[in-house]
């Protein structure tokens, strides 16, 4: 769950807390959070093409 808190050279930080943890909230700036993400969003896509290459090549 990430709310806004506060700002990093005029950048919103964003500060998140991992459900059922005792550890301290992450504090990360909106631009990183939008790198990872993307990142995120490119494997996911890269294994599914992966899955389709499989089940592809399974059918011939």
């Amino acid at each position: 769950i990430g709310t806004a808190r506060g700002t990093y050279k005029g950048h919103p930080l964003i500060e998140i807390t991992e459900v059922g943890s005792s550890a301290p909230p992450v504090k990360i700036g909106y631009r990183k959070l939008r790198l990872i993400l993307a990142a995120e969003k490119e494997v996911l896509n890269f294994v599914a093409d992966i899955k389709k290459a499989r089940e592809n090549k399974e059918k011939k």
